[in-house]
């Protein structure tokens, strides 16, 4: 096992290096500069040449390209050419936002996936699997941007029950501590609904039809056969194996809602990773970008490997050597 994963992390590393070169690549070769904004009638051009030689800009772009990548490689991602401040920095306050949010989406995605799964496959053809069945093609189908701004109108400005955005309200500060966790409590469930709707809706798909495989064969009959109590021969011996196929759905979940996250931060003025991405990718601050889609590419290649680590923990039928699985 230990073999196994040091050979996927070693795998991954070009991987890692060959998405984020053709980030830089397209990010340079787009039309427009990142002084570009500061031109005005009364902005002297000689002032745009001297940030444009702060920034290295006036470099050839293999030059440019080459102090990028060795920085990058010692853990320096470099001044934000927006805000003057070194990338870390920038990022930092905002990553904790999209972990909590995403975090808790990967939760509720699983566990309610999983739970509303079994509960399908074992009412398999009743009224309640056919409503499941209905509300989870329906909350696959829906843009996660257009149920956000419904649910909004509904929740926020009808009924006025939860709040439109944000992560806490004006008065937080003011609120005892109690309300303070209650607070961010009530701010966190329409984001975390709509960003974990479609993952939910997709798990349970996927758990439903993987139950109604297992509980077809030969070692299920034996084990109803042999008096077992019919909780403990789906939970201890369906289940377990019906999760093989979800647990790679869930390691594939985690880049699905992380980048999913942008969308959302969007739509509930949440203040994440999402937002200072599209911030920078509108004022083309290149080191900005370029970090933020290494995180998103590291969670997509931290996914695979967790996914296939998962797997065989839950199956025993899979051994990892050395080169390989199988």
């Amino acid at each position: 096992m230990t073999q196994y994963v040091a050979k996927r992390i070693l795998t991954a590393i070009p991987m890692l290096w060959l998405g984020l070169t053709l980030t830089f690549f397209i990010m340079h070769l787009a039309p427009g500069d990142p002084t570009d904004k500061y031109v005005s009638p009364n902005f002297d051009p000689a002032v745009q040449q001297l940030m444009t030689q702060k920034f290295g800009l006036d470099q050839p772009l293999y030059v440019q390209y080459w102090r990028w990548l060795s920085s990058f490689v010692q853990g320096d991602f470099g001044i934000s050419f927006d805000r003057a401040r070194p990338v870390r920095s920038v990022i930092g306050p905002y990553l904790g936002n999209t972990l909590i949010l995403s975090s808790l989406a990967l939760l509720v995605s699983l566990t309610a996936g999983v739970f509303l799964g079994i509960v399908s496959a074992m009412h398999r053809g009743s009224p309640g699997d056919d409503l499941l069945t209905v509300g989870s093609i329906v909350l696959y189908s829906i843009p996660g941007f257009w149920l956000g701004l419904m649910l909004m109108l509904l929740f926020s400005s009808l009924l006025g029950w939860l709040p439109a955005g944000g992560i806490v309200s004006v008065n937080h500060e003011y609120l005892g501590l109690g309300q303070r966790i209650l607070d961010r409590l009530v701010h966190l469930i329409l984001p975390v609904f709509v960003l974990a709707a479609a993952s939910t809706a997709s798990t349970m798909r996927y758990m439903r039809g993987s139950m109604l495989e297992i509980i077809q064969q030969d070692y299920i009959r034996t084990a109803r056969a042999k008096g077992l109590p019919e909780r403990t021969v789906i939970l201890k011996h369906a289940v377990r194996n019906a999760l093989s196929p979800v647990i790679t759905l869930f390691g594939l979940s985690i880049p699905y809602i992380f980048s999913g996250a942008v969308i959302v931060e969007i739509v509930f003025s949440w203040p994440g990773m999402g937002r200072v991405m599209l911030t920078s990718i509108f004022q083309r601050d290149y080191p900005v970008t370029i970090a933020v889609t290494a995180i998103i590419f590291a969670m997509v290649l931290l996914g695979n490997l967790l996914a296939d680590v998962l797997y065989g923990v839950v199956d025993p039928r899979v051994r990892y050597g050395a080169g390989h699985h199988s």
